[in-house]
């Protein structure tokens, strides 16, 4: 599992993620090219060394396939993990090995077939040092992987785990037969040569890229299971300025953009050829504290901070009133969530109290 960094104070949790869209559609009026704006570049198609940027991240979700498929039902308890690439799987009786049935009809863009040695190769990349993956850590109880014939490879695991199969499955499945030729030593540089060798397993394909301007997608002929109703063509355009992308996208350029600030969802509602589709988001913003510094090393410090800061303020003039002040690093919604926690209330009386017997004293009365 990916470890993320939480602050002590939550300024808003459960923020809405707001996109725009055309209007709704009947279900044999599907467009067969869709133009989506975006304010960032793709960083790369190697996810290993292209960093953990959250548009990359999604359009990879499009190219390259994990074994398995997290769900999105994490509202009720951990997210459950469905097939992808592979069909099946079985951890052995003492859990310390898992292992994987692949797909037979799984196949790279170029006809190459989806193999065990894919995942070997996958996993020899995710944990060389000179690759130096940003989440190599979620592979430490993975002793190693076998080959066992073209569909099956297993994972011996260091020891028991609750929960072995998430990090079995982070990170997505690599070409072997089309990166394999660049040693491991050169992928941080290597850039140039995964873009001439990117080659996809899932829905849609690299089919062009200007850096900097934009890259587009195109269906992939070989993904083994196509949605008829989806686009045959995808063109990302980026427009780094947001006010001129918010301009061109009310003028009918783009068809979609993911990422509206609540004050320009506001303006994109009034459009009749666009709508705004806002769902809640699985993040937070935060106050971080330095705990090793004084005075943020005193938990009565952090504490009276906290009460001084007018978090619904902060919700009704940064997001509109579309966020809501969060208790913790969980958002509301999750199942790890504790709904009986409620979030440190605005006191600006108590913290000057609780300042004062820590002696930061109001000395001029400003407040």
């Amino acid at each position: 599992m990916r470890p993320k960094v939480a602050g002590t104070v939550a300024l808003a949790g459960a923020a809405m993620a707001f996109a725009c869209a055309p209007p709704a559609r009947g279900p044999d009026s599907a467009r067969r090219e869709v133009t989506i704006a975006t304010t960032v570049d793709l960083a790369g198609v190697n996810e290993l060394v292209s960093g953990g940027v959250r548009f990359t991240t999604e359009v990879l979700d499009l190219l390259q396939l994990h074994l398995l498929d997290e769900q999105p039902d994490w509202a009720a308890h951990p997210p459950t993990l469905a097939p992808r690439l592979a069909e099946s799987w079985q951890l052995s009786p003492d859990q310390r090995s898992l292992t994987f049935r692949l797909r037979a009809d799984a196949r790279w863009s170029d006809g190459t077939p989806v193999t065990a040695e894919d995942v070997r190769f996958t996993f020899a990349a995710q944990t060389a040092e000179t690759v130096a993956w940003s989440y190599a850590g979620s592979k430490a109880g993975i002793a190693g992987v076998d080959v066992l014939d073209p569909r099956t490879v297993r994972f011996r695991l260091r020891s028991s785990s609750p929960a072995p199969l998430v990090d079995v499955n982070d990170g997505r499945i690599l070409p072997a037969h089309a990166w394999r030729p660049l040693p491991l030593a050169q992928w941080r540089t290597g850039e140039s040569f995964f873009r001439r060798r990117a080659v996809a397993s899932g829905p849609f394909r690299l089919a062009g890229w200007r850096s900097g301007l934009g890259f587009t997608l195109e269906r992939n002929p070989r993904y083994f299971d196509p949605d008829p109703r989806g686009p045959e063509r995808v063109r990302f355009r980026v427009v780094p300025d947001p006010a001129s992308l918010l301009e061109r996208l009310l003028a009918g350029e783009f068809d979609f953009f993911d990422g509206l600030s609540p004050r320009d969802a506001a303006r994109v509602e009034r459009s009749p050829r666009l709508r705004v589709v806002a769902t809640a988001a699985r993040q937070f913003d935060y106050i971080g504290w330095n705990g090793r510094r004084a005075p943020f090393d005193d938990a009565q410090v952090r504490r009276a901070l906290t009460l001084a800061i007018d978090r619904e303020e902060l919700v009704r003039a940064l997001w509109h009133g579309r966020a809501r002040v969060g208790a913790g690093p969980i958002p509301a919604g999750a199942w790890a969530r504790d709904p009986e926690l409620a979030p440190w209330p605005y006191d600006p009386d108590g913290a000057r109290q609780l300042l004062a017997r820590r002696g930061f004293a109001d000395g001029d009365g400003d407040g």
